[in-house]
């Protein structure tokens, strides 16, 4: 082998290192799924003692591009509780207590004002106070529930938000979208509890189940069906009873 000078070498050298700075093939820098990110269905962080909770929705039947409380729940829906929707599939963490009593004062129903029956239901503490979500409605004004028919009876899902840690017994006979049902435990929590109803198609012995949310995707589908299943499609304020109240009459 030839000998190589101290020239010839700075020369090799020099030569080599351009080579391998632009011989090899480039490794393209990953650009981040910012979609993915909004896919993500997860409770937000919340101080102790206050219950969060998270809308995580796959639409069925319908499309969208949002899907936000309605204002008979809600009166005002703050940006914060505008879901954009992706792929059908739509996260939204619902808010803090600090949130809801810096923006939301004025929307929380009185407990027993969410009954509305023939005869009154077991008395609640007047200052029990619950923001009820239990539709949503699409940018097309399309209301959506979370149900399943389970032959005799159909279930539904509700996201309520309690103004404190209480629980009540309730009983009402022949209840506006609730039917009738006996002695009812509401145990619920500072901030969001998840509320499971079961409504027997005979509408007596009506269940309420009250658990604490969780990251879970629900299907959400067209709420008329379910009023036109349940027989109750004349009524105006299926899922929202509280409306027939005239103290709430701005909210119609």
């Amino acid at each position: 082998m030839q000998n190589l000078t101290p020239a010839k070498l700075g020369l090799f050298l020099t030569a080599a290192l351009a080579l391998t700075a632009c011989g090899g093939p480039s490794v393209p820098t990953p650009t981040p799924d910012l979609n993915a990110a909004k896919e993500v269905c997860a409770l937000p962080a919340r101080p102790a003692g206050e219950q969060p909770g998270v809308l995580c929705g796959q639409l069925s039947g319908v499309t969208a591009t949002q899907v936000k409380p309605l204002p008979q729940e809600v009166e005002k829906p703050q940006d914060d509780l505008i879901a954009q929707v992706n792929n059908g599939q739509f996260n939204q963490q619902l808010p803090s207590v600090a949130a809801v009593n810096k923006e939301y004062m004025d929307d929380p129903i009185r407990f027993n004002d969410l009954f509305v029956c023939e005869v009154p239901v077991t008395a609640a503490p007047t200052d029990l106070k619950i923001i009820p979500i239990n539709l949503l409605q699409t940018d097309t004004r399309q209301e959506l529930t979370v149900q399943k028919d389970n032959g005799t009876s159909t279930t539904f899902k509700f996201w309520w938000y309690s103004n404190k840690t209480q629980s009540v017994s309730v009983s009402g006979t022949n209840c506006s979208t609730f039917g009738s049902f006996t002695n009812q435990v509401f145990a619920l929590k500072l901030g969001w509890n998840l509320v499971t109803f079961t409504l027997n198609d005979d509408l007596k012995n009506s269940t309420f189940v009250v658990s604490a949310p969780t990251a879970t995707r629900y299907t959400w589908t067209a709420a008329n069906a379910a009023g036109a299943m349940l027989g109750q499609s004349n009524d105006p304020y299926f899922l929202m009873p509280w409306l027939h109240l005239d103290k709430y009459q701005n909210r119609r």
